[in-house]
């Protein structure tokens, strides 16, 4: 069943705008584990703003979100900007525009990239859009629901028309969710994956891991261990004990 506050949607928008700043290149788990401690540590994301950059640093570490150090900084810059250009610590606001208003506002904050904004039109702010995280991307490809070769963007234009749009950030962040802990990067879990009938790029590497299978077979079939060994020879020092005393008889006679 989706459940927003387990998978970590519906956050107000500066929230959303934090916890995407904590996602990029880390996993959702880790953002949320890390959104909590602050949440849990400091009164309040103001507090957070005051903070030293240190320790904002070790909250990070401990949560394993990627890029601690670099990430403290930027969540600093984020809420100062923030307090600094609204007068409160809140991005609420946003929801009263346009779109395009809504936009402007967002890509002027200096630590917002383009998927942290789209995060925030998406998850907070209830727009037709779809932030299109690697580990979203990353299903999508291998399975073939999109070509190998797409762009973010077709696949976002691919996922809006294909889910509707009660069910877009439930499918999203699931998605998100599953190349997290099963699509990998570096190493799938193709094993373990219940879409690997139907996935293309799990077939090809499951086939390339029988090949290799089948090949350390062969190789430990037709390596030294295997060949047939010579029968051993004889104790060397006795047979020449056993010439000395036969040419000692020869010469006694």
């Amino acid at each position: 069943m989706y459940d927003p506050g387990r998978l970590g949607v519906r956050r107000s928008p500066l929230h959303q705008a934090v916890f995407a700043l904590l996602a990029d290149e880390s996993s959702f788990s880790a953002a949320r584990a890390a959104l909590a401690a602050l949440e849990r540590d400091f009164l309040s994301l103001n507090a957070v703003r005051v903070a030293r950059y240190r320790e904002v640093e070790r909250i990070l570490d401990r949560a394993r979100v990627s890029h601690s150090r670099r990430k403290a900084v930027a969540l600093r810059r984020l809420l100062s900007h923030v307090y600094e250009s609204q007068h409160e610590m809140s991005l609420d606001t946003l929801a009263t525009r346009n779109l395009a208003d809504v936009k402007k506002a967002l890509e002027k904050i200096p630590v917002l990239d383009r998927l942290a904004v789209d995060a925030v039109l998406q998850y907070s702010l209830d727009y037709l859009q779809v932030a299109v995280y690697p580990a979203l991307a990353r299903p999508m490809r291998r399975l073939g629901i999109a070509a190998a070769k797409a762009t973010d963007r077709q696949i976002a234009q691919k996922v809006a028309s294909a889910v509707p749009k009660e069910a877009l950030a439930g499918f999203c962040v699931s998605a998100i969710e599953f190349g997290d802990a099963v699509c990998l990067d570096a190493s799938p879990k193709c094993k373990s994956c219940p879409f690997l009938r139907a996935c293309p790029e799990g077939a090809r590497r499951a086939e390339e891991q029988r090949k290799s299978a089948r090949r350390a077979v062969r190789r430990r079939a037709s390596g030294p261990s295997a060949r047939r060994k010579p029968a051993p020879r004889a104790a060397r020092p006795a047979r020449r004990a056993s010439n000395r005393a036969t040419a000692g008889r020869r010469r006694s006679r």
